[in-house]
């Protein structure tokens, strides 16, 4: 938010003026006080009713980055802060900014893992479910609505109705080679951004 850093070479200070806040949250301490007030005030109504109060270690707060590939207009991001904001209840996202200044322009998002019953529950929140629905349905609503995007399908994911297509003996060589895949991309996600860049480089 307002308080700019980044490990990112490509990051411009001189245009982080242009940076565009989507809610009235524009400070990172806003947000944290913000969190800190809301799970008090949640942990003093459950205690209240006789209930244990959100646990200390609880996860309180989570962030997304919607970063496509290719370089998009600020409309793009508007309606995909107001189709994630509707995916995870307006009550969630609690503030969010277009970022102009580093690379290609991207949104980042702050938000409290809530429940549709009005639990802080980020266990409930973050699952394979709402995973399936980023890499997939989230492209496809962003298309229906003048955005095209390519569903995010992982190139290491393993496709049961390919592999059931399979001789048991390709099917056992298809399935060596998703778990390898999936191995390399752990280690990739090891990198910091500059290293990722400069490997990429040397691959060219």
């Amino acid at each position: 938010l307002e308080e700019r850093w980044s490990t990112d070479e490509d990051l411009d200070k001189k245009k982080t003026k242009d940076n565009i806040y989507l809610t009235d949250i524009t400070s990172g301490l806003d947000f944290i006080n913000l969190v800190d007030t809301t799970v008090a005030n949640m942990s003093a109504d459950l205690r209240e009713q006789g209930k244990r109060g959100i646990r200390e270690d609880a996860i309180t707060s989570f962030a997304l980055i919607v970063k496509p590939e290719e370089e998009q207009p600020i409309e793009f991001f508007e309606t995909a802060f107001e189709v994630l904001k509707e995916k995870f209840g307006k009550d969630s996202i609690k503030a969010a900014v277009i970022h102009n200044d580093e690379g290609n322009r991207h949104m980042h998002l702050y938000g409290m893992p809530f429940t549709a019953d009005g639990r802080l529950s980020a266990k409930d929140v973050f699952n394979l479910k709402l995973n399936s629905w980023l890499n997939e349905e989230f492209p496809k609503i962003m298309t229906e609505k003048g955005f095209p995007l390519e569903p995010c399908k992982s190139e290491d994911s393993y496709d049961k109705k390919y592999a059931d297509s399979l001789t048991e003996e390709e099917r056992q060589s298809y399935k060596e080679e998703r778990i390898k895949a999936k191995k390399e991309k752990k280690q990739e996600h090891g990198r910091s951004s500059k290293q990722y860049k400069l490997d990429k480089e040397l691959e060219k």
